[in-house]
């Protein structure tokens, strides 16, 4: 069952979002929407928020059940269903700023603005955006929570990544990185794999660093929205692969990747253009080459929060960390918010659900 026929149970099972809530046994405000306007478009049409406040309350709350057996064992993510509702307010007030620039004008070389504008043919369409990055944001949790599916390698010592399983290979054409990256078999379903990768068992526990780590919660955010049967037909006629980012958008590879086709590179000025579940990069000085710290791919989590693989600061924290690591050196660096490193580059990456059918 995916979500979107888990939503659609509950609705039958219960008359509206109360009651589901009141199931929960959890307290959470019914009016959180009621009081924010939004620029969101469906359909060609300009609608307030408050026009599908309680859909959407209902089918997060669908989403948060999903998780609620694994919360339970391991470690509260989000304490209670209010911080969830809360974090969908969060990305969809954020979208009204979210203005962003497409990069050079091909013409004339010049720096292309263009406002970014969150549109969508439906209101489900909308709510499957906040779900997906919810589940980002979510899945970037789990991988961090004590006895986690995951660990970072024990640096300099352990250089090589682990997938703690025989569904994959290693795929040649990531050689020239260091460690290479895996390719899915082809007789196994990429839900299977990333079932498997997601089972919390201490002998399957992956080893991976910040940047295949991304590569991997977007993967499993994907399924968790269009259930195992729509994920695998998704990659029937193309390879899954994960590995670090360079190999995924690197020259090489960069228009070969599965994923992808499916993200829109766009660049901010400001962290207020940010909407929580983009996935940033943070860059320190070129010259540093100490590993662990060189840089830091991060979901932004939303109110100045931004979590990676074992990191989670604030955008000064981020910076802080890398200038200890660095020894307190800064460098000019374009390509950054402040043209200067250690900084948060101006790169971001937002997926964009509306190719996925």
């Amino acid at each position: 069952m995916n979500l979107r026929e888990f939503w659609a149970a509950e609705a039958a099972k219960l008359r509206d979002t109360s009651a589901l809530l009141d199931k929960s046994g959890l307290n959470v405000n019914e009016n959180l929407f009621q009081t924010t306007p939004s620029n969101i478009t469906i359909g060609g049409k300009e609608i307030q928020l408050k026009e599908i406040q309680k859909r959407l309350e209902l089918e997060v709350a669908s989403w948060y059940a999903q998780f609620q057996s694994r919360l339970a064992t391991s470690e509260r993510v989000f304490s209670v269903l209010e911080d969830a509702l809360k974090k969908a307010k969060s990305i969809i007030t954020r979208m009204e700023n979210a203005k962003a620039w497409t990069g050079k004008d091909k013409k004339t070389s010049q720096d292309k603005y263009e406002a970014y504008k969150f549109a969508y043919d439906t209101e489900l369409e909308l709510i499957d955006e906040v779900l997906f990055r919810l589940n980002l944001i979510q899945n970037i949790r789990l991988a961090n929570i004590t006895n986690s599916f995951a660990r970072y390698p024990n640096l300099p010592q352990e250089t090589a990544f682990k997938l703690g399983s025989d569904y994959w290979q290693v795929y040649d054409a990531y050689t020239q990185f260091k460690p290479s990256g895996f390719r899915l078999k082809t007789q196994i379903n990429p839900s299977t794999a990333f079932n498997e990768l997601f089972s919390f068992r201490n002998d399957k526990k992956i080893v991976v660093d910040c940047s295949t780590m991304l590569g991997i919660i977007h993967y499993r955010s994907l399924q968790q929205l269009l259930g195992d049967q729509k994920f695998d037909a998704l990659f029937i006629n193309q390879p899954v692969v994960i590995g670090p980012l360079q190999a995924y958008y690197g020259t090489e590879f960069r228009d070969r990747h599965p994923l992808k086709r499916y993200f829109n590179e766009l660049h901010v000025d400001k962290l207020e253009q940010l909407v929580p579940g983009d996935r940033v990069a943070f860059a320190n000085i070129k010259s540093y080459k100490g590993g662990l710290w060189a840089g830091e791919f991060a979901i932004y989590l939303g109110e100045d929060e931004f979590e990676g693989f074992g990191a989670k600061h604030t955008y000064k924290g981020m910076i802080k960390l890398m200038k200890e690591a660095n020894g307190g050196n800064t460098e000019a660096y374009i390509g950054t918010l402040s043209n200067r490193a250690p900084d948060l580059t101006r790169d971001i990456k937002r997926f964009k659900l509306n190719l996925i059918k």
